[in-house]
This record gives C-alpha cells, sequence and structure tokens, in this order.
C-alpha cells in the first residue's frame, strides 16, 4: 500500500465494520421485573453486607480484601463510598487489591 493510499484509508469515516448487529439494552427496572431477584439471593447479598460490617466494625477478625478497576484514592474512601462509612480503619483488616 501506498503512502496516499495508507493515508486515504485511515481518514475514511468509520463504519461499524465489525459489528453485526445493534439492539438496544432494556433498563434496571425492566431487568428488575423480569428477573426478580430469589429469596435466597437476597439472603446471600444480605449475610455478605453483614459480614463486611463486621470486619469494618472489628468484631470480625478476618482479612477484607477489596479489589479495584477504578483508582481508588484510599480504602477509606472506597468503604466510605460503597458502604457509607466514614470511619477510621484498621489497616491490618482492609487491603485494596488494584
Amino acid at each position: 500500500m501506498t503512502t496516499s493510499n495508507t493515508a486515504a484509508v485511515l481518514n475514511r469515516p468509520l463504519s461499524n465494520t465489525n459489528i453485526l448487529a445493534e439492539k438496544t439494552l432494556i433498563s434496571p427496572d425492566e431487568l428488575r421485573t423480569r428477573y426478580p431477584r430469589s429469596e435466597k439471593a437476597s439472603q446471600t447479598v444480605e449475610a455478605g453486607r453483614a459480614s463486611v460490617e463486621a470486619i469494618l466494625d472489628g468484631h470480625d477478625k478476618r482479612l477484607l480484601a477489596v479489589g479495584a478497576r477504578h483508582r481508588v484514592t484510599s480504602i477509606a474512601d472506597f468503604i466510605s463510598a460503597r458502604f457509607g462509612k466514614r470511619q477510621s480503619l484498621r489497616s491490618s483488616s482492609v487491603k485494596l487489591l488494584q
């Protein structure tokens, strides 16, 4: 390919060359209506949240490892944003994995 051909190819508008189909996703409300959470799933979520609360409050001595894909300035900020807790956290009980 010559330089002028390469420039022409690179400067052409994108046209979804590799897209086979397009479908609009349903809203979160519609998703919850179509697929309601089971009682067992609700219990699992509540048990997990209770475990995290116990670790954060120091009642459970396990280590809480937080995996974060996004940049988090501090573990305390992450916990506060996710769980609504603003407190001093013992560094030995919570570790941030990035």
